[in-house]
């Protein structure tokens, strides 16, 4: 019984979005520019569909990447954001969605940076309009699956969000300052979790049920 009833405080606080990830295909997800689903998780590339990238081309979907201002605009992002933060982004691709989140969830994800550029090209994330860098050349190492030669993995954590609300996330990979070498990103989940403080508000009520039980 308790056991339950641990459960049904921490449910009250959480509304974890099941279309958020990836299994056959985006879903609920919109994309723009060379993205597929690659073993599980969303796979996003920079590379061309004529294969003039690399000596191996390494686009999923038969889709070229994008301009900036495409990115942008798709992404929910100010046109010339990117360059006012430093990002100086040739062309790639990018995923968006549209999905509620509750107060005090924060929205979570693994990510993988692939590349074979050691020129700047980047990887990113645009949540409600703010951009923020997940990984560029200058952080990856040697080594890399699916062909790249290096990469860099990280885990994404917004801030918790201060009332319930819809938000508008998009991930993206591009090019920065040229037109040739590929990037990729991948993405095998995308979801609200309970925040810190979510999690010490359902164990307080958790308490003070079972003192109120005794």
């Amino acid at each position: 019984m308790k056991t339950h009833l641990f459960a049904a405080v921490l449910a009250s606080g959480l509304a974890l979005q099941t279309h958020a990830g990836f299994n056959e295909n985006f879903s609920a997800w919109s994309s723009l520019g060379d993205a597929a689903i690659l073993d599980g998780a969303a796979t996003l590339t920079s590379a061309f569909s004529d294969g003039t990238d690399d000596p191996v081309s390494f686009n999923l979907s038969g889709n070229d990447p994008v301009t900036i201002e495409e990115i942008e605009t798709f992404s929910g992002a100010a046109l010339g954001s990117f360059l006012l933060a430093g990002l100086d982004i040739s062309e790639g691709s990018v995923i968006r969605q549209t999905f509620s989140v509750l107060t005090g969830e924060v929205i979570s994800f693994d990510w993988v940076f692939l590349t074979n550029d050691n020129g700047g090209d980047m990887a990113f994330v645009v949540l409600d309009g703010a951009i923020s860098l997940l990984a560029d050349t200058t952080s990856t190492v040697p080594g890399a699956p699916y062909g790249y030669a290096s990469s860099v993995a990280g885990t994404f954590t917004s801030a918790p969000f201060s009332s319930d609300s819809m938000v508008t996330l998009a991930i993206g990979v591009a090019d920065a300052g040229d037109f040739s070498v590929t990037s990729a990103v991948r993405v095998p989940s995308i979801v609200p979790e309970p925040s810190t403080g979510v999690l010490a508000i359902a164990a307080a009520s958790l308490l003070g049920l079972r003192r109120r039980r005794q």
